[in-house]
C-alpha cells in the first residue's frame, strides 16, 4: 500500500497526494498537480516564520495555553523583549496569531486558525518524514 497525504472536511475529500513514487523521476507528481509552485509559494512566509526556533515554541506555547499575555510569553520562552515583540509582529503579520486587547494595559495573545493549523501542519511534515525513511 502506497503512503498518501489525504486532507478532508468532514467526509469530502478536499486533496490526496501520493508520498511515494514508483519511478525515481518525481515528474508524474508534478504534472499531476500543476499549481504545486505557486502552493509552495503560499506558505514561504509561514515556513520563513516558523523556521525560528523561538517562534516555533512560541506558537506551540500559546496554543498549549490558549491565551498568553506577553509577560507570560517572555518568562516561558526565556526570551527578551526586542526577541518577543519581533516574533509576536512576523508571526502576526502572517496571521498565525491573533491580539486580544482586553483593555489597554492587559494585551493577550491567541492561535489563529491558521497558527493551529500550520503547527499540525508541521507535527504532519514531522511524521511524513519519518515514515518515508
Amino acid at each position: 500500500m502506497a503512503l498518501k497525504l489525504r486532507l478532508m472536511r468532514d467526509d469530502e475529500v478536499l486533496l490526496e497526494i501520493p508520498l511515494e513514487q514508483e519511478d525515481e523521476a518525481p515528474r508524474g507528481l508534478v504534472d499531476a498537480f500543476p499549481d504545486l509552485q505557486d502552493e509552495v509559494n503560499e506558505v514561504l512566509g509561514i515556513h520563513k516564520v516558523l523556521a525560528n526556533q523561538t517562534r516555533s515554541r512560541l506558537l506551540f506555547n500559546v496554543v498549549k495555553g490558549f491565551d498568553r499575555r506577553f509577560s507570560e510569553l517572555m518568562v516561558e520562552l526565556d526570551a527578551n523583549q526586542k526577541v518577543l515583540t519581533e516574533s509576536l509582529q512576523a508571526m502576526l503579520g502572517e496571521g498565525l496569531l491573533s491580539k486580544v486587547e482586553k483593555n489597554p494595559r492587559e494585551v493577550h495573545y491567541r492561535a489563529s486558525q491558521k497558527g493551529i493549523a500550520a503547527l499540525m501542519a508541521c507535527f504532519a511534515m514531522g511524521r511524513i518524514l519519518r515514515e518515508v525513511e
